[in-house]
């Protein structure tokens, strides 16, 4: 075999270990560098929570209070129509 196959060949496999040696060790560092806590949540977020729970409870409120006049017209019985009367007029 040529002795310079063999130099480049020995000369390029340093190179890309070394390459790949520090980009390792540039990732190591950078999620070393990351905080393991989250950001502080946004004040917002947590009012719009509060009205959200708001709205569902009127919600169901008013989810009972349909089905209960359901219910109550479902057991109504029905009206007697009775004929208006007759007024007879002086002609």
């Amino acid at each position: 075999m040529d002795p310079a196959v063999v130099i480049i060949s020995v000369v390029a496999t340093a190179g890309v270990v070394t390459i790949i040696g520090r980009l390792r060790s540039v990732f190591a560092k950078r999620l070393e560098r990351r905080s393991p806590e989250a950001a502080l949540p946004d004040p917002a977020i947590e009012e719009l929570r509060h009205e959200l729970d708001a709205v569902h409870e009127r919600l169901d409120f008013f989810e009972r209070v349909l089905l209960e006049q359901k219910e109550q017209r479902g057991r109504a019985l029905p009206a007697e129509v009775q004929p208006a009367p007759r007024v007879r007029t002086p002609t």
